[in-house]
């Protein structure tokens, strides 16, 4: 039996053809699969749970190891990611540089200003990290250092899943911070070039390579531009706080003024309409220590700007006040006590002391019979005349003087 070679060469292109759509086809379905969201979800491998709200102080960890598998912390504007082992060893994972904005000139993109370093890459935009799609809803697409392919966050529901070409289903699923549950990420998928040469270093089955690349993308999603101007700063650095109170200030006391620079505090209350300065409490909270008075008197007091209480014109020691209490018994009791005060305050005419020593004398003269109580001379001591007698001369000076005289 002769055989054609040119029909042998048909029949070999018939059969290669044949074969081709089994190939093709079910790679191609698989593509429509891994977008949609109908298709069943196995176990996730791995589920990276956050510690709180934000993704910038944050910690994340998963259901078996005792210690954080990342820790993300932001200083200022910086905010970095760190990845521990099982050992407690720390590798630097990505450092994000946030800008600061002016207040009037808007937020711009979602991204702009961003920049990303991953490990001991170069520093790039975040935009070019993570290019964003040409509408808000597009998917945004990003690559992983030896994968050959990209891979996409796509908002499916309200979550995101990140998809790959090669993968049946989603890669990692993506749910946002839900009221008072923080962010979850769960892998369900791992990667791995096939052209890769290197052994692929793993947590609990899942590529510490894609892990950060999830993670870091995850946060740059979920995170507003300015939100790093409210993240809480975390313990031994500078905390943006309200100025403290003035010691032993009362409701209505000064408290103490910020500081003359803009801060990013004050940015940040600028920004987000909050007032710069501390409220007063109101006039509710501080009704407790004002007391009115009730008395009819006193009231008709107020009204007349007349004192509650009477005014003491000169202090003493022997002044009553009891007298005051009981004058709000009545108003005719009132008034005869405050005459009563009245009179009790008006000053002496008698002094009850002498200012000086020659007042003493004069106010209490003394008689030629008594002796004075005091030291110095006093002249009513020695006649009536008022006039001290004079002391007889030395006898010397009288015979000088008898001798002298013709």
């Amino acid at each position: 039996m002769d055989i054609n070679p040119l029909s042998t060469f048909r029949d070999g292109r018939v059969s290669r053809s044949s074969v081709l759509p089994s190939a093709v086809l079910p790679y191609l379905r698989r593509l429509d699969l891994g977008d949609s969201s109908g298709l069943p979800l196995k176990d996730p491998l791995l589920v990276l749970k956050l510690s709180s709200q934000s993704f910038l102080d944050s910690e994340v960890k998963d259901n078996t190891s005792r210690i954080p598998v990342y820790t993300i912390r932001t200083n200022g504007t910086q905010t970095r990611v760190v990845r521990s082992d099982a050992r407690g060893a720390n590798t630097f994972t990505a450092e994000i540089e946030w800008p600061v904005l002016d207040p009037s000139k808007g937020k711009g993109k979602q991204l702009d200003g961003v920049t990303v370093q991953m490990r001991n890459g170069r520093r790039k935009p975040a935009d070019m990290f993570l290019r964003p799609g040409t509408i808000l809803s597009a998917p945004r697409k990003f690559k992983i250092p030896g994968y050959s392919r990209s891979l996409k966050w796509k908002a499916v529901g309200s979550s995101f899943w990140c998809l790959a070409a090669s993968a049946r289903g989603p890669i990692a699923i993506l749910e946002p911070a839900a009221e008072t549950i923080p962010p979850r990420i769960k892998i369900f998928e791992t990667l791995h070039d096939k052209y890769e040469d290197r052994a692929m270093i793993a947590h609990q089955g899942v590529s510490l390579l894609l892990m950060d690349y999830v993670l870091v993308t995850s946060l740059l999603m979920m995170t507003d531009i300015q939100e790093w101007m409210v993240v809480q700063k975390h313990d031994g650095e500078v905390n943006h706080e309200l100025p403290p109170e003035v010691p032993g200030s009362d409701d209505f006391g000064p408290r103490s003024a910020p500081p003359a620079s803009t801060s990013d505090l004050q940015w940040r209350k600028v920004i987000y309409g909050e007032p710069l300065f501390p409220k007063r409490q109101s006039s509710a909270s501080t009704s407790s220590h004002v007391r009115f008075p009730r008395n009819p008197n006193q009231i008709a007091k107020i009204l007349n700007g007349d004192p509650i209480y009477p005014t003491l014109h000169r202090e003493s020691s022997s002044i009553d006040f009891s007298s005051s209490s009981e004058s709000e018994s009545g108003s005719d009791q009132e008034f005869e006590a405050e005459d009563i005060l009245d009179a009790r305050v008006q000053p002496s005419r008698t002094p009850p002391r002498a200012p000086s020593p020659s007042a003493e004398s004069v106010l209490y003269p003394l008689t030629t019979a008594s002796a004075p109580s005091h030291t110095y001379i006093d002249p009513s001591f020695y006649n009536e005349y008022g006039i001290p007698p004079v002391p007889p001369l030395p006898a010397e000076y009288v015979s000088s003087q008898n001798m002298a005289s013709p």
